[in-house]
């Protein structure tokens, strides 16, 4: 996977494998309601999660459904992040809920196969962590171009405004300026790349 990864995962991921192949043995399948999101936020953990369900099927001749590609691509979230299961969800309804507001807000289809787009999706991650341990960020470099940015990024940082009010309105936690003109940057690159023509 290429990234750290706490050791402390082996024990819950062993017991989840687990019990999914015994609830497979007896007919039993659970459904993801996260599946659609975790294949397009976190895409290495969910290969990882089917090669899982491939080396399950080989050693234990049990079909697992894909769902559980993407609860297995949970744990090894949670365990790059070194969080609990609960903050990773809520991480990823975080991460949920800010693309639907530049969605909306700036009337555009994201291109999920964009670079632009994995970086904002990458930039999301780090934010949601912060904002659930409690951290700001604060760049000085970036607070100095903060008018700069203002002015040639309007319509992204309307956007991203309205994202701190509402984070701020149901998290309550407050945005820094610079994680704020820092959301700008990267919904101006999606925006400008969402909007080209496509050949």
């Amino acid at each position: 996977m290429n990234s750290k990864i706490s050791t402390n995962v082996i024990i819950p991921l062993c017991d989840h494998i687990y019990m999914a192949v015994e609830r497979k043995k007896q007919g039993i399948d659970v459904k993801n309601v996260l599946l659609w999101d975790i294949r397009r936020y976190y895409p290495a953990e969910y290969d990882t999660g089917l090669y899982a369900l491939r080396c399950v099927k080989e050693r234990f001749h049990v079909k697992l459904e894909e769902d559980e590609a993407g609860f297995i691509a949970l744990h090894i979230v949670n365990a790059q992040m070194n969080l609990k299961q609960k903050t990773v969800h809520e991480i990823t309804t975080v991460m949920q809920e800010i693309e639907t507001i530049v969605r909306m807000t700036c009337k555009i289809r994201l291109d999920a196969e964009s670079v632009y787009y994995h970086r904002f999706i990458t930039h999301l991650k780090f934010f949601a962590e912060r904002m659930f341990s409690g951290k700001t960020y604060e760049d000085q470099e970036v607070a100095a171009l903060a008018e700069v940015i203002r002015a040639q990024y309007q319509e992204a940082y309307q956007c991203g405004r309205k994202i701190a009010d509402f984070i701020g309105d149901k998290y309550q936690y407050t945005l820094s300026e610079e994680e704020i003109l820092y959301l700008s940057i990267h919904i101006a690159r999606i925006v400008s790349v969402s909007r080209k023509p496509r050949p």
